[in-house]
């Protein structure tokens, strides 16, 4: 029997065994076991006491995975050809895209519409599968907050930060604000950066730092004003629910 199929004269049968195992055993209950490898075009030998489905999808010994795609739908759905980049370069194969369509070649194919289809053997795809969560709106912001969302938690502690250093220094070095008490200085310091020096002070030290603190003053206030302005022109929402985490958390519904 073994002989006879490696004739060329019987190169159906041999092409038709190639696709399967092929078992040859003789009066003698001599068992041999054969499989063709497609990928490596080898024959490997399965031995008949230990019989193992030798794992041919491991490596694919450069075989060509063409995958069928519209042109067009390719510019669009960029990750199928990222997703089978990816699995030819695991599997020892190479990555063909073509829009030319033939039954014969081709060895995967992207379906755009898996709602009615019932065959087993289809993969779900990247894309193909979608959850939708109605999450409740979230509440107007109030009128107040107007004066404190323009800037964050960290630039308004250190502005603070800021104006008690400048405090601090102006009372032990400062020769005209120096003699004024610790919250006289920190409200004077304020006025600066509202509505700038109010009187002369004394010293070329105190000047000048005080003339930086206006200096940064003026950058801060314009754009706080310009941030206010700009939150009175529409509406303001807080946060929404945006993570799964915080929808668990919510209980909302799954739809």
């Amino acid at each position: 029997m073994y002989d006879m199929v490696q004739n060329e004269a019987n190169l159906t049968i041999i092409q038709a065994l190639r696709k399967g195992y092929h078992v040859v055993y003789d009066l003698n209950h001599t068992l041999q076991i054969y499989r063709w490898n497609r990928y490596s075009h080898q024959r490997a030998t399965i031995d008949p006491h230990n019989i193992t489905v030798p794992d041919e999808m491991r490596d694919l010994h450069g075989y060509k995975i063409t995958m069928y795609t519209l042109e067009e739908i390719s510019q669009v759905m960029t990750f199928d050809a990222y997703f089978l980049e990816l699995i030819a370069n695991k599997r020892n194969a190479a990555a063909i895209q073509t829009d030319e369509y033939s039954s014969e070649s081709l060895d995967v194919m992207p379906s755009m519409n898996v709602q009615n289809i019932k065959f087993t053997w289809i993969v779900p795809s990247f894309g193909t599968t979608f959850l939708a969560v109605v999450v409740p709106r979230a509440k107007p912001k109030p009128i107040v907050s107007i004066l404190i969302d323009p800037f964050d938690l960290y630039v308004w502690i250190t502005y603070l930060v800021l104006v008690l250093t400048m405090a601090v220094t102006i009372s032990l070095f400062g020769k005209l604000l120096g003699r004024r008490r610790f919250m006289e200085i920190v409200l004077e310091l304020i006025m600066m950066c509202l509505a700038g020096p109010s009187r002369a002070y004394g010293g070329a030290f105190e000047t000048q730092i005080i003339t930086l603190f206006c200096l940064m003053g003026i950058v801060l206030v314009s754009s706080y004003q310009s941030l206010v302005i700009s939150f009175m022109s529409y509406v303001r929402y807080d946060s929404e629910i945006n993570t799964l985490d915080e929808i668990y958390e919510r209980y909302c519904d799954v739809v």
